[in-house]
């Protein structure tokens, strides 16, 4: 077999790596809404037994956790071989999968935004108000839940730090831009347009893609300014 199939098929193998966790961590939200919906059907029919009891309960919840922990072990395995592949010098597979997880992710986050608003309101709503008389006891919560969704983008951001890396090695980088560029991949939203600065314009990749996401935000933002404006 010729050297640029097998590498053509070590590529294909490893990229279901960001491409399995992107689907899985997007697909979270339905997936712990239909467990969550059922948990609580298994509660409602046996209301007069401790939560714990339920079988059907006991069993939904490992469900979650299970789901969860895949979750955890993919994103190690992205981990593990983004450094692998960086001491390869796969620059190219480290960008592909970096734009893989930074783009493939925007629809989770967008579904992060709208999940956390309608539960701030429903909670304004259904306390009329005085949760914000609680806002300083919620605050460890509101920052466990900051951090457990920022704590989703590192598979993409240790992909970004091998291609920052190799960056630097190829001379496509100076150390203070490395380290600005190194700070935006671990940052909400900021990282998806440094992903695509650092394919586009320091290794001519991507640009197809960088113009679709440009196109929804732009798209996004024309749908959302004027009807928040409205409102106003």
């Amino acid at each position: 077999m010729a050297p640029e199939q097998e590498g053509g098929r070590r590529f294909d193998r490893h990229y279901l790596l960001p491409i399995t966790y992107a689907l899985t961590l997007t697909a979270s939200y339905p997936v712990l809404l239909w467990l969550g919906r059922h948990a609580l059907a298994a509660l409602a029919v046996a209301e007069s037994l401790p939560f714990w009891e339920p079988a059907l309960f006991r069993l939904l919840l490992a469900g979650g956790l299970l789901y969860a922990l895949f979750l955890l072990l993919l994103g190690a395995a992205n981990a593990i071989c983004s450094f692998r592949m960086a001491q390869r010098g796969e620059i190219r597979f480290c960008i592909n999968a970096m734009l893989i997880l930074k783009y493939g992710l925007i629809p989770f986050f967008l579904l992060n935004c709208l999940f956390g608003l309608l539960v701030c309101l429903a909670f304004f709503v259904g306390t009329r108000g005085t949760i914000l008389f609680a806002f300083p006891v919620t605050v460890p919560f509101l920052l466990l839940a900051v951090f457990s969704v920022w704590a989703t983008l590192l598979p993409g951001s240790f992909y970004g730090l091998q291609v920052v890396r190799l960056g630097i090695r190829q001379g496509k980088l100076a150390f203070p831009a490395a380290i600005f560029h190194l700070l935006l991949q671990f940052t909400f939203i900021a990282d998806v347009f440094d992903a695509m600065y650092l394919s586009t314009k320091k290794w001519g990749m991507g640009k197809k893609s960088a113009a679709a996401v440009c196109m929804v935000f732009l798209l996004g933002a024309a749908a959302v300014v004027p009807a928040a404006l409205h409102r106003l």
